[in-house]
């Protein structure tokens, strides 16, 4: 849970279907992105056909997904795989997103409004109120998307363990990246909060 890692509760939870993404990038009319690596996985069992060159393309909401997903190529003839770690694949996945938001909320979509709604309630589910979500459109529509920050939970490096990956929070340094982006107090949040 989230209150266990921050040290406060929330305000709101909101649950996105990824399926959101794809319809919105088509409803755009697509995304302008760097793609920053040759990238060239096939999975038969999943359906999944992931294959990009790298350099500036539109990318449709099928593409996009795909991008999103990427992890690693399959592995080439002398043995060797070529791919992301999770911070680099988190990493595309971060500045997708920011270029997305830029192309939804450029001005010439405003007329999308109504469109917007209807794929942001067929695939979010959240705890705020209808009154609370159109005051955070309203302030989206006015976003410098420059000024969104993300960062990456500060952990040991992961290890592997029964089938799953893990990884362990460094609370040395959650604490001030906490503190410094995301408290909400007028006090320093603690090991022990």
């Amino acid at each position: 849970r989230v209150i266990t890692l921050v040290g406060f509760t929330p305000d709101f939870d909101v649950k996105v279907d990824l399926k959101m993404f794809v319809e919105l990038v088509d409803l755009v009319e697509g995304v302008e992105f760097d793609v920053p690596r040759n990238m060239n996985y096939d999975d038969p069992y999943q359906d999944l056909h992931i294959h990009f060159n790298k350099g500036m393309q539109t990318l449709n909401g099928q593409k996009a997904m795909e991008l999103l997903r990427y992890r690693k190529d399959n592995k080439r003839p002398d043995g060797t795989i070529v791919g992301y770690d999770d911070v680099g694949r988190m990493n595309t996945q971060r500045d997708f997103l920011k270029a997305m938001a830029k192309k939804v909320l450029q001005l010439g979509n405003i007329t999308k409004i109504g469109e917007f709604i209807d794929i942001f309630m067929e695939n979010v589910e959240t705890d705020m109120t209808l009154t609370e979500m159109m005051w955070f459109a309203s302030k989206a529509m006015g976003a410098n998307v420059d000024n969104i920050q993300s960062c990456t939970m500060p952990n040991d490096g992961g290890s592997y363990f029964r089938k799953g990956d893990y990884v362990f929070i460094n609370i040395d340094e959650l604490l001030p990246l906490v503190n410094e982006q995301f408290n909400p107090y007028n006090r320093d949040i603690t090991e022990s909060d």
